[in-house]
């Protein structure tokens, strides 16, 4: 039977002790088609001018705009096709670099074509369907700024620029699964681990990484200490699922007390996710997770992420929010945070939010049943009511 922590740190205290302890993780040169869901470690700039010469911007014709001033329809101008501007016209496709002498671009439907003749039935001003060099991008325009989420545009801009690697952060992760009643998914006879699983994705989809797994610890203090001890000789985060709590088999968090941290951190005022256990040692940071799925992903979703995000300044892209009224009563407790799985549906009144399973951290359906998250208690409020609108993060489609 385990017994309840003494002591609670309030979400925003460890966010703010831990992130400022926190070095910039490991670095990688990663080739740019690869770098997707990364996140750049430095501001990149264009180094050159996009598109470097004026282009046409569609098919047509180019032509100096002062042989077209008196074109009107009753007396269109006719010129010749041909390779110079100064009296002709010269045919052009879209991209195509504007032929010397040529400041203006007629489309193909403006024009009627007569053998070599061309007939222009209104005047055009100079620049008309044409990209000016430097209009997409001019030389030291930022492409990417420190710290920022790389999504496809980027690719594109990096490429145009002739850029084929890029600078990401790439911390190496450790985690390990513990608990002598697990075995893996596809094993028989046993607790499926599902919790380490679940760490190991949330930390490849966030952070595009690939976490190096260290398998099962039974629960054994030595063996979960010697895998912390040999995690942190390459790695910058080491994390552990299961024996955070205080029970008589909660081995983790006392095998990082173990190893001397430097800073330490055991029982967050989070809901679900309380025993949480943090460590600061050598630059590197110890993890204790919750076994439970649903208090693990509470602890990285509202204290681990918020730590990266903070201490390596990541520019996360913005969730949508949607404001929603309550299906019912929301009990807050007082100095707690809590992380509320939300099911979000149309309704009469716009959209409405049902909190999912207010208890029960193992209950995975929660977490697939529920489309939003709604963190309440930052500031100090004591509940919510049937009916009183709230503010909630989108992870999915509202359910029609």
């Amino acid at each position: 039977m385990g017994r309840p922590l003494k002591e609670l740190t309030p979400v925003s205290t460890v966010i703010d002790r831990f992130s400022r302890l926190l070095p910039t993780p490991s670095i990688v040169s990663k080739k740019v088609m690869e770098s997707i869901g990364n996140y750049s470690v430095e501001e990149v700039r264009a180094i050159e001018d996009v598109p470097p010469v004026p282009k046409a911007v569609l098919d047509g014709f180019a032509v100096s705009s002062e042989n077209i001033i008196d074109a009107s329809e009753t007396s269109p101008v006719v010129l010749e096709i041909s390779e110079s501007c100064e009296t002709g016209a010269i045919p052009v496709s879209t991209g195509s670099p504007i032929p010397k002498g040529c400041d203006t671009v007629i489309p193909i439907e403006g024009v009627k074509v007569e053998g070599n003749k061309v007939m222009i039935f209104r005047p055009y001003p100079p620049g008309n369907a044409i990209a000016r060099v430097g209009e997409d991008l001019s030389k030291g325009d930022i492409i990417l700024r420190k710290g920022e989420f790389i999504r496809p545009w980027h690719i594109a801009a990096l490429l145009s620029q002739g850029i084929t690697k890029v600078r990401v952060i790439q911390p190496k992760i450790a985690i390990a699964a513990t608990g002598s009643e697990l075995v893996e998914p596809w094993e028989s006879g046993g607790v499926r681990n599902t919790t380490a699983w679940l760490v190991y994705t949330f930390l490849k989809e966030k952070l595009g990484v690939e976490p190096n797994y260290f398998g099962i610890i039974p629960d054994d203090k030595e063996r979960i200490r010697e895998y912390y001890e040999k995690a942190l000789k390459n790695h910058d985060i080491i994390i552990t699922t299961g024996g955070s709590s205080v029970g008589k088999k909660d081995y983790s968090v006392e095998a990082i007390l173990s190893l001397e941290p430097e800073e330490f951190v055991h029982g967050v005022a989070l809901t679900p996710g309380r025993p949480l256990g943090l460590g600061f040692k050598e630059g590197k940071f110890l993890i204790s997770l919750s076994g439970y799925p649903v208090a693990a992903l509470s602890e990285l979703e509202a204290v681990v992420w918020e730590i990266f995000k903070r201490a390596w300044g990541l520019r996360e892209p913005p969730k949508p929010r949607l404001k929603v009224k309550l299906t019912r009563r929301l009990p807050v407790q007082p100095n707690m945070v809590h992380l509320y799985r939300m099911k979000v549906f149309r309704c009469s009144e716009g959209y409405c939010a049902e909190p999912l399973r207010l208890t029960g951290s193992g209950v995975i359906s929660s977490l697939i049943k529920g489309n939003a998250i709604f963190i309440a208690g930052l500031r100090g409020e004591t509940g919510y009511d049937e009916g009183d609108e709230i503010e909630v993060i989108l992870l999915s489609e509202p359910i029609d």
